[in-house]
């Protein structure tokens, strides 16, 4: 029997039991979540005309499936790139943006620590080669990344940068929908040498500015902070702790927050101890109590934000929708979980699913609030 190398094997394991996974176009609903395949950390991004694209990781590959009617249904997803080294799991994995006719997926791989972007411009059909972002070797190696897209187009990423002593913030934005990618920038360092080591950054835009989350590690304390750029910028200013107290801890909790905007203000949700907390960035010094829980994230509408997070890895998947006083449960054995908001009011709600020890990519539709 002739040799297989190890990534081989696990490039070839992953498109079986993807194909076996698989069984055609699905409706999503909140009651009856969509599901796309075994898969690992899905993410969801919104274009024009009720396109909705949902990008994950199987083994070594990343898949994108994509819905023409608001995320009711996806088609079959379709393979982005096989990426040697894909990282995968606790917030590690691919991100997504839409901008135009411009598709871009990104990711990084342990095997050479850069981070690397793909795109599309037939809406996910094709896809070009990978493109660098980074531009000094393997200091994205840590693996934890973001991405998102203002609404003039720009792309923005943010990764924590091992380049120097100590972990720091990075930035950098493309103009021309994912072709070219600007010098890197540097966001913020920590007075203490390092911000935490294995938290997820958040990039959002809002009203003209680009804000970053991330959690810091200063005096002992495992705070999350944001830095929000000048209105048509990207240079980024003070790191500003939100809410009401600090969480001292001698570890990395490995747990981020999100950030999301809309037309009724941006938003910050994040973990402090065992308890999710949210705040209007208008006011980031008062926090609002979700729950107890872990992995929180938020999408805004006109209706106001909506909060979700798990009570545990794996967990109950909660959702505390406007106007709602109690969050509800919307899934149970739930992991990593991505809101975003669409433009009639609707929330889509991406997923890992555990069932038999094998995670499944699922997404929840949830109405606009009335």
């Amino acid at each position: 029997m002739p040799s297989v190398s190890w990534g081989a094997f696990m490039n070839r394991l992953a498109i079986i039991v993807f194909c076996v996974c698989w069984t055609g176009s699905v409706t999503a609903g909140e009651d009856t979540p969509s599901s796309l395949a075994e898969g690992r950390q899905p993410r969801l991004a919104s274009g024009e005309n009720g396109n909705v694209y949902c990008v994950f990781g199987a083994g070594e590959d990343v898949f994108c499936a994509r819905s023409t009617d608001g995320g009711a249904t996806f088609s079959a997803p379709s393979k982005v790139a096989n990426h040697p080294g894909l990282m995968l799991g606790m917030r590690r994995g691919p991100r997504i943006a839409v901008t135009g006719d411009s598709v871009v997926v990104t990711a990084i791989s342990s095997s050479d620590g850069n981070l690397v972007a793909w795109r599309s411009a037939d809406r996910g059909e094709t896809w070009s080669a990978a493109a660098r972002v980074n531009d000094v070797e393997r200091v994205c190696r840590e693996g934890l990344h973001d991405m998102s897209a203002d609404s003039s187009g720009v792309i923005g990423v943010a990764w924590l940068d091992l380049r120097n002593r100590g972990t720091q913030l990075w930035s950098s934005f493309s103009k021309d929908g994912g072709v070219t990618w600007s010098e890197n920038r540097l966001v913020y360092r920590s007075p203490d040498g390092s911000i935490c080591e294995c938290c997820h950054p958040t990039i959002a835009s809002h009203d003209g500015h680009w804000s970053v989350l991330w959690r810091n590690s200063v005096a002992g304390n495992r705070d999350i902070y944001v830095s929000v750029s000048p209105e048509g910028t990207a240079n980024f200013g003070d790191a500003t702790r939100l809410g009401d107290e600090t969480w001292t801890l001698a570890a990395c909790p490995m747990d981020g927050g999100d950030l999301a905007a809309g037309s009724r203000g941006a938003w910050a949700v994040w973990r402090r101890d065992a308890v999710c907390y949210a705040t209007d960035l208008d006011d980031p010094s008062h926090e609002r109590r979700l729950g107890r829980g872990e992995q929180p994230t938020v999408a805004v509408t006109s209706a106001g934000p909506t909060f979700a997070w798990i009570a545990g890895r794996p967990g109950d998947l909660m959702l505390l929708s406007p106007r709602e006083k109690q969050p509800r449960k919307i899934a149970d054995r739930a992991r990593d979980p991505d809101l975003i908001s669409l433009p009639d009011g609707t929330v889509l709600c991406a997923y890992e699913s555990i069932e038999n020890d094998k995670a499944i990519v699922r997404v929840s539709r949830v109405p606009a609030a009335k």
